[in-house]
């Protein structure tokens, strides 16, 4: 959602090492989607490709506080994070924050960051084709007369303070049946029609793979 909330671009932050860190076991986290996967596993062989001689990826570890902590406390050495999530929800900067200003703060948590890995992510809402056809729907405007959608947006997204609370009281949307789920759930209660409406990833091969309509962000 491009106006409502910040692009998310995708780099990685390292925990802070010495010089011996190529003799060094490190642990690549990824969070529980397949692009985080997708990443991480990137960032494993990269640091193979550069000489580290022991490189494990742990799969799937959670949302963003989990792996986050897992970071901090060196549990894990690194992970591909965004950078809005970054700034808005592990930060908490109230400018929104450019990358220096990031890195600065970063620093303070004994955390690293590379540079931009070069392409943006941006969060969308969902809803199955036949679905969105039937009520008319295309836009997220058109949800206001559809307060009986019934919706799963992910733990995380829903208590963002630039995710689906924000999102509602901005377009005037209330739904009377709101339950969060995983990420992974969520499509398979939406491909089964279980539920009607969800948040997604825009770079999520589940769209295409399910014929889904991501509602234009009017």
């Amino acid at each position: 959602m491009r106006r409502s909330f910040a692009c998310l671009a995708a780099l990685i932050c390292f925990a802070f090492a010495g010089s011996s860190l190529f003799a060094q076991s490190l642990v690549v986290g990824s969070k529980k989607f397949a692009e985080s996967y997708v990443l991480a596993e990137i960032a494993k062989r990269q640091l193979q490709n550069a000489g580290f001689r022991d490189v494990q990826h742990q799969l799937g570890l959670g949302a963003t506080g989990i792996v986050w902590g897992k970071l901090r406390s060196g549990e894990i050495s690194a992970y591909p994070e965004y950078t809005a999530t970054v700034s808005e929800e592990i930060l908490k900067l109230k400018s929104g924050g450019g990358e220096d200003e990031i890195r600065a703060a970063l620093k303070t948590e004994g955390v690293g960051m590379t540079g931009n890995l070069g392409f943006d992510d941006n969060y969308a809402l969902v809803m199955r084709r036949d679905r969105a056809q039937q009520l008319g729907i295309t836009k997220i405007s058109d949800l206001k007369t559809h307060s009986d959608l019934r919706v799963g947006p992910t733990g995380e997204f829903l208590n963002r303070k630039d995710g689906f609370r924000t999102l509602c009281q901005r377009y005037g949307l209330q739904f009377a049946d709101v339950a969060p789920l995983e990420h992974a759930i969520g499509y398979a209660k939406l491909r089964d029609g279980q539920i009607d409406l969800m948040e997604c990833y825009t770079t999520d091969a589940e769209i295409a793979e399910y014929n889904l309509m991501v509602l234009d962000d009017d």
